[in-house]
């Protein structure tokens, strides 16, 4: 969810030069200028239309209540970019780009952004906010203080009113719940739909489908009884466990569900029902209306409840039989096709034409975009393992041959593990295949848990697997492999005692080739095994 917090900018930059630069500087303290210099931080990636609808209502907002104003955008981008040493780049980026500008004040929106600057200024948050925003389920409790120095505000997803609306429109008995946990805010949304529905007077059967891959949600909403509904409550992962967009993430279950699909959110128009939703737009308004409120002096004019409002799809109305009388009087519709006047009031054949050559286009281009992102997903399930979920060996060549490139060009180490089920054999011997099979799986899983973020887990065939890790030398890649060894050590089965790896490690030298490389990690793994197996071995060149 988003979450936005105000900051005074002059004493953010005293505090990260200190923190993070050989040298010093402040701002002067200087009258304020006419023109409000606003600093916008998004945890997402540039280009995420969320943050364009607020920075939309951000500007509308203060258009009419500040009039000059200068807004300046930034993304941490926080899915992609995780580690201490990339925020700090990214807090030593602001401060050199800002230091001669006086910001007035500063919008984190998201989780991320604001524990960046909670992590990089401890007394700020203490001292100097003037004003907290929280946004959704993950909210900041003791901020408020009672001199009134600072103040906090909270704005809750109402999931109860939500699903209220859901019985309204759509009268159902279950509601099957569709998540993931593990994305930006994803636990703390979570938490808070379960502690509001705990809450809640709702007579409503509640099935959780929480992490589940997108194949196996699309095998329930194929099959879901009479009187039931899909709310869905965040999950960005396509059928291969990438990270996808909400709005393809619905479009795919949208596509295969026999049930509406509803949300809190206010996104993908085009396939989803809709329902009681914040609006995003709303959000910046509201924000837009606290800073003018605080720069002012005042009082807020509005409310955290402004940010919510009723949406719904016209053709999913229709597709589900819904009568726009069913809908509260200030909903929103939208895809409602247009009155006869505004289509035909040029002229009755030639607007009947254009409607017909531009339904035929746009069918045709709707078409084809849809057969291109069936192709693509084909082409990704082409590239995963069937037993273990993981990339088969088809799809980590690519990913060696551009971590040699990188390592030839611009001298990044990458190492290789090639790892092998001990006495995998005698397991299918004793046990059977059925077993030798869970086994892999659960190791598979385990790996792919266990590496770090940037390493790539592969089935390369049997009971082999290789992990690519990418910036990593030999010992770290030892290290890696220890770790790997240890945790499938540990693992129990009903069936098999106890199971082992061993482990052979290889660093990659320039211009070697991969078949080299490759021989050099299968030597060191014959050399574990040789030594009495469940060890890792590095090769060194």
């Amino acid at each position: 969810m988003v979450a936005n917090t105000f900051f005074c900018f002059q004493r953010i930059c005293q505090i990260l030069a200190g923190l993070l630069l050989p040298l010093s500087f402040s701002l002067s303290a200087q009258e304020q200028t006419t023109t409000l210099n606003i600093l916008s931080i998004s945890s997402w990636e540039p280009g995420n239309p969320y943050v364009q609808e607020i920075k939309q209502g951000l500007q509308r907002e203060l258009e009419e209540t500040i009039g000059d104003f200068q807004l300046y955008q930034e993304h941490l981008d926080a899915r992609r970019f995780t580690s201490d040493s990339t925020r700090e780049a990214f807090a030593t980026y602001l401060v050199q780009k800002y230091q001669d500008i006086q910001i007035d004040a500063v919008v984190t929106i998201s989780t991320p952004a604001e524990e960046f600057f909670e992590q990089y200024s401890p007394t700020f948050v203490q001292e100097l906010i003037p004003v907290n925003i929280a946004v959704g389920s993950n909210y900041i409790d003791n901020l408020s203080r009672d001199d009134g120095a600072a103040k906090n505000h909270k704005i809750f997803v109402d999931h109860h009113n939500s699903l209220k609306q859901i019985q309204a429109v759509y009268p159902v008995d279950r509601l099957l719940i569709v998540g993931n946990i593990t994305d930006i805010d994803g636990a703390e949304r979570f938490d808070r739909f379960q502690k509001q529905m705990e809450a809640s007077d709702l007579s409503l059967e509640l099935d959780y489908q929480i992490n589940q891959p997108l194949n196996v949600i699309l095998d329930q909403v194929r099959q879901l009884p009479p009187r039931t509904a899909i709310y869905y409550v965040g999950s960005f992962k396509d059928i291969s466990g990438k990270f996808a967009t909400p709005e393809i993430v619905i479009e795919i279950i949208n596509a295969e569900a026999n049930a509406p699909i509803f949300s809190h959110w206010d996104i993908s128009r085009e396939n989803m029902l809709g329902g009681y939703q914040v609006s995003w737009e709303r959000i910046g308004i509201y924000v837009g209306n606290l800073i003018a409120s605080h720069i002012n002096n005042e009082s807020p004019t509005l409310d955290s409840q402004s940010i919510f409002e009723h949406n719904y799809n016209w053709n999913q109305l229709d597709r589900w039989d819904i009568e726009l009388s069913a809908l509260p009087p200030e909903a929103n519709i939208y895809n409602a096709p247009p009155s006869f006047f505004e289509q035909y009031w040029f002229h009755l054949v030639l607007g009947f034409v254009g409607i017909v050559i531009l339904y035929v286009i746009l069918l045709l281009v709707y078409r084809n975009n849809l057969i291109g992102r069936r192709n693509a997903i084909l082409s990704e399930l082409a590239e995963i393992d069937g037993l273990t979920t993981l990339l088969n060996r088809r799809a980590i060549m690519p990913l060696l041959k551009d971590a040699m490139r990188r390592r030839e060009q611009f001298n990044h180490t990458t190492s290789i593990l090639l790892l092998d089920l001990d006495r995998f054999k005698t397991i299918n011997d004793q046990y059977g295949h059925m077993v030798g099979d869970d086994v892999l799986a659960k190791v598979g899983e385990q790996l792919k848990t266990h590496v770090r973020s940037g390493d790539r887990v592969c089935r390369w065939g049997g009971e082999e697997f290789l992990v690519l890790a990418s910036d990593t030398g030999l010992l770290q890649a030892q290290h890696l492999g220890e770790k790997l060894r240890t945790v499938v050590e540990n693992l129990h089965f009903e069936e098999v005692e106890k199971i082992s790896i061993s482990v052979g490690v290889a660093e990659y030298k320039p211009h070697e080739g991969f078949p080299t490389w490759y021989d050099r990690a299968d030597s060191a793994l014959y050399e574990a095994k040789a030594r009495g197996r469940n060890k890792v071995i590095g090769f060194a060149a």
